[in-house]
């Protein structure tokens, strides 16, 4: 039986096209996603002092030589986060929300000294707090 290459072609188009489906059927995460920290009540009251300045202190002040949201900055943040009238500022104005629990919000940012990213629990708190009125307890 002499060489075919036009049946060799379609066979190999076969095994590419089924490569390629197996491939799409494999890559496509259908596995929910699992946050690592368990909600928290929103009964639970979260404390300015005990709760909120730790998260603040984390994550919005810069570590390093890296000072941001503090007088005096060196990064050219917004808002000085040293005390509850200036942060509260921030979140009456909406740049909290914004910046910080929006995905694309862009903070803390990826080029950030300290941690680039809020946990879950912080997160969580934070946005607590906010949805509370952000007292100052």
């Amino acid at each position: 039986m002499p060489f075919s290459f036009v049946k060799y072609m379609k066979a190999k188009a076969a095994s590419i096209l089924a490569a390629i489906f197996f491939l799409a059927r494999c890559t496509s995460d259908q596995t929910p996603s699992v946050s690592s920290a368990p909600p928290i009540s929103d009964t639970v009251i979260i404390s300015y002092s005990q709760d909120i300045v730790p998260i603040i202190q984390t994550y919005c002040l810069g570590v390093n030589g890296q000072l941001c949201h503090v007088p005096n900055t060196n990064q050219g943040s917004v808002g000085d986060f040293t005390t509850y009238e200036g942060l509260k500022t921030e979140v009456d104005n909406g740049m909290i929300a914004a910046r910080v629990f929006q995905s694309n919000g862009g903070m803390p940012p990826s080029y950030s000294n300290g941690p680039t990213s809020l946990i879950d629990s912080d997160l969580q708190k934070f946005e607590l707090w906010v949805d509370q009125g952000a007292p100052n307890n």
